[in-house]
C-alpha cells in the first residue's frame, strides 16, 4: 500500500522531491525543492545556480531518472559543453539505475533498469523499453533506434537522433561565451 502511494505521488503528482529523498536517498535543502518545483511548473526552464549547489544532481540526474520512471519510452539527451561532461552525468544516472540508489525502493517501485544490450559510456537503453513480445528474451532490443539516454557535447553534431527531453548541463563557460562569434556558433548548435 505504501509503495503504491509512493509510486502515485512520484508519477501522477510529479513529486520529484519524493523520488529524490525517499527513493534515491538524497538530502534536500529548501533551494533544491525550489529548483524541482521550477522544473515541474516550467518544463522549458533555465536554472542558474553556482557550482556546488547540487544543480546537476537535482535538475539533471534526478529529473532524468524521474522521466525514465514516468515515461519508460522517453528519449532523453544530456547536452554539456563536451561529451565527456555529459558522460559524467550519465555515469551518475547509471550508478543509481544499476544499484537502486540508497535503498531498493527504486527497483521495488519501477523494476530493474539495467539492459545489457545497450549500456555504455554515452548511451543507455533501459530494460523497460523492451519490445513486450521479446521482454523475456535475453538481448531483446528496443523498437526505437534512439536510446533512453544519449549524451552529446557542443563540440559534436546532434544530427541523426530524436529526443523528447533535453537537459543542458554546464554547457556554457568563459571560453565558449567570450566573443559574439563563439556565442552565435553555440546558439546555432543548440
Amino acid at each position: 500500500q505504501y509503495l503504491e502511494w509512493l509510486r502515485r505521488q512520484i508519477i501522477d503528482n510529479q513529486r520529484v522531491d519524493i523520488l529524490a529523498k525517499e527513493v534515491l536517498g538524497f538530502e534536500l535543502e529548501p533551494f533544491h525543492l525550489f529548483m524541482m518545483q521550477t522544473q515541474v511548473a516550467h518544463p522549458n526552464n533555465l536554472i542558474l545556480v553556482g557550482r556546488g549547489f547540487g544543480k546537476s544532481t537535482i535538475c539533471t540526474v534526478t529529473k532524468a531518472i524521474w522521466y525514465l520512471c514516468a515515461y519508460p519510452k522517453a528519449r532523453i539527451a544530456i547536452a554539456s559543453k563536451t561529451v565527456t561532461q555529459a558522460n559524467a552525468r550519465l555515469a551518475e544516472i547509471k550508478k543509481i539505475l544499476e544499484t537502486g540508489g540508497e535503498n531498493s525502493l527504486l527497483f521495488d517501485l519501477f523494476g530493474e533498469f539495467y539492459n545489457p544490450n545497450r549500456w555504455n559510456a554515452n548511451t543507455i537503453d533501459i530494460a523497460q523499453r523492451y519490445d513486450p513480445k521479446n521482454k523475456d528474451t535475453p538481448g531483446a532490443k528496443s523498437t526505437d533506434a534512439t536510446p533512453s539516454i544519449i549524451c552529446v557535447g557542443s563540440d559534436q553534431s546532434k544530427a541523426g537522433f530524436h529526443v523528447d527531453v533535453e537537459f543542458g548541463d554546464d554547457m556554457i563557460d568563459e571560453k565558449n561565451s567570450r566573443t559574439p562569434v563563439v556565442r552565435e556558433a553555440f546558439d546555432h548548435w543548440y
